[in-house]
C-alpha cells in the first residue's frame, strides 16, 4: 500500500511538472515574440530617425546654400551699385 501510494503521487508530482513546463513553454513563446514585435519597432524608429537626421542635414546644407547665395548676389548688387556711381560720376564731373 505505502508502495501504491508513493508510485500514485511521483505520478501526481510528474504530472504537476508536465503542467508547469507546458505553461513555462507556453510563456517563453509568448514573451519571444512580444520580444520579435518590439525589436521591429525598435529597428522602425531608428530608421525614421536616421532618415529624420538625414532630411534635416539636407535643409541646414539648402539653407547653407541659400545664404552663401544671398551673400553673392548682395555683393554683386554691391559692385552694380558702384559701377553705376562711376559711370554718372564719368557723365556728369562734380563741379
Amino acid at each position: 500500500m505505502k508502495y501504491a501510494a508513493m508510485i500514485l503521487s511521483m505520478a501526481l508530482l510528474l504530472s504537476c511538472n508536465q503542467q508547469k513546463v507546458s505553461e513555462m513553454e507556453s510563456e517563453m513563446a509568448q514573451l519571444k515574440q512580444q520580444n520579435e514585435l518590439i525589436r521591429q519597432q525598435s529597428e522602425s524608429k531608428d530608421e525614421f530617425v536616421e532618415e529624420y537626421t538625414q532630411t534635416l542635414n539636407e535643409v541646414y546644407d539648402n539653407l547653407e546654400n541659400i545664404r552663401k547665395r544671398e551673400g553673392l548676389i548682395s555683393e554683386y548688387s554691391r559692385t552694380m551699385e558702384n559701377n553705376e556711381k562711376e559711370k554718372k560720376e564719368e557723365e556728369f564731373p562734380p563741379i
